[in-house]
């Protein structure tokens, strides 16, 4: 969950609510320190079938970083958020960094999008 009392942190919402996607809305910190963890929450909506064995994946191509959620069922028209979390970015350098979300289920069915964040 976010940090209370840390100026540092800011959340920064990113609205991606496109109606024939099941990805919605995703937070995260920004900026990040080389000692901390990229927190990353996705929304993630039910559309015309109840879906069962639903993943959430997140890739840090640059670092070498994979987040994976455990499986979950997405009914029809519900929302659920999920909470990913990479280990300690401690050997980050200073830069800025893309982020590649993948929500899928075992028969294939998929939404990928890409997301940034700053290390400082």
């Amino acid at each position: 969950m976010p940090k209370e009392g840390n100026m540092k942190h800011y959340v920064l919402p990113l609205m991606l609510l496109i109606m024939l996607s099941p990805l919605g809305t995703m937070f995260w910190y920004d900026p990040l320190a080389t000692n901390e963890q990229l927190e990353l929450y996705v929304n993630l909506h039910g559309l015309g079938n109840d879906e069962k064995d639903v993943y959430v994946k997140a890739f840090v191509p640059d670092l070498d970083i994979q987040m994976a959620s455990s499986a979950f069922d997405l009914d029809k028209n519900d929302n659920t958020l999920v909470y990913l979390n990479s280990l300690e970015l401690a050997d980050a350098q200073p830069g800025y960094y893309p982020v590649k979300v993948v929500a899928y289920n075992d028969e294939r069915v998929r939404d990928a999008r890409y997301i940034w964040f700053t290390i400082e």
